[in-house]
């Protein structure tokens, strides 16, 4: 698997394909980019920082949802801390 083609599905399963907007399919590479969602040049830097050309397409897509999974696994940790924070601000 090449990076492009792992950019491709990754930019199939993102919500309005907003990883495209950071990756420039001619040059293979991430592009900067005022298309303001930085969640989606987040998953196109973090995929491109991680993806080893080297590797079978087992192991790249392992790797890809291994960093995917670690990201989500931050925001919960995040999101159940503000969730904990706006308890104890509701109860005064």
């Amino acid at each position: 698997m090449k990076i492009n083609e792992l950019m491709e599905l990754v930019g199939e399963h993102y919500d309005d394909a907003g990883t495209n907007a950071y990756w420039d399919y001619s040059e293979s590479r991430c592009v900067d980019n005022m298309h303001g969602d930085t969640l989606a040049e987040f998953v196109a830097r973090e995929i491109n920082d991680t993806f080893e050309p080297e590797a079978t397409t087992d192991e790249q897509l392992e790797e890809a949802i291994r960093v995917m999974q670690s990201a989500r696994n931050q925001l919960n940790a995040l999101i159940a801390g503000l969730e904990e924070a706006a308890t104890r601000v509701a109860r005064g």
